[in-house]
């Protein structure tokens, strides 16, 4: 059984696709979990692999993280699962963990700067460890188009005859490869926040990074959950 709480912010990303959870970590447990952020990228090798920054794929959470971990104690809550398990079904999987430093700036975050739904339809969450405005690459959405985005992405993936080998000729970029739509720049909204802001978001949602300005910086962590079987749903 779901609570009232998880039940208004299910209705809600079903209406817009998204919902945003204002001051979600605070105090003592925000700083921990930033320790331990700052703890992995320290071990991380800037060689610009990443070239925004550093980027750190910490795989499945449950496999890598102890349960006194605070990382753990956030992503693992049951309001991110039950979330979760009522996007994707009863078996959702924790499919990747990643946190990211952004701090090169002027560069646009390509695949992720460009406008797009995801090939693969994954239910994301986000959690803001630095305060993060439209200047510093905040997630830019279009509200409420995640039911348009589902219907593109089944007909893209129907070109590719539904075969994960042919993902790269799958089109999700809006306004090169579906510029008949009536949207432009002044329909996107960028999700600002303060550290310690969660983003839950539906991947057929409109969507992009953004560009970071000069002297501005990004650290977030982001998780996947996509269904065990990695349907194309």
């Amino acid at each position: 059984m779901f609570n009232s709480i998880e039940l208004s912010l299910m209705t809600e990303i079903n209406e817009k696709g998204y919902v945003v959870l204002d001051n979600f970590v605070e105090g003592t447990e925000l700083y921990s979990i930033k320790e331990e952020v700052d703890n992995l990228l320290d071990d991380a090798i800037d060689d610009e692999s990443y070239k925004f920054g550093k980027s750190l794929r910490i795989g499945s959470l449950l496999e890598n993280m102890g349960k006194n971990n605070a990382i753990y104690r956030v992503f693992c809550q049951p309001l991110f699962t039950n979330l979760a398990k009522q996007m994707i079904g009863n078996e959702p999987e924790f499919n990747e963990l990643f946190v990211t430093h952004e701090y090169r700036n002027n560069l646009g975050l390509e695949a992720n700067g460009h406008l797009h739904f995801d090939k693969i339809w994954t239910f994301k969450s986000m959690l803001y460890l630095t305060d993060v405005t439209k200047d510093s690459g905040a997630l830019s959405v279009i509200p409420g188009t995640h039911k348009e985005g589902k219907i593109l992405r089944h007909q893209a993936w129907t070109s590719a005859a539904y075969d994960y080998a042919n993902v790269e000729e799958v089109k999700n970029k809006i306004f090169e490869h579906f510029s008949e739509l009536d949207y432009d720049e002044k329909d996107v909204v960028p999700l600002e926040g303060a550290a310690g802001t969660v983003i839950f978001f539906h991947t057929d949602l409109f969507h992009r990074g953004g560009i970071l300005l000069d002297g501005e910086q990004r650290k977030l962590i982001r998780a996947h959950w996509r269904h065990k079987q990695m349907a194309i749903q």
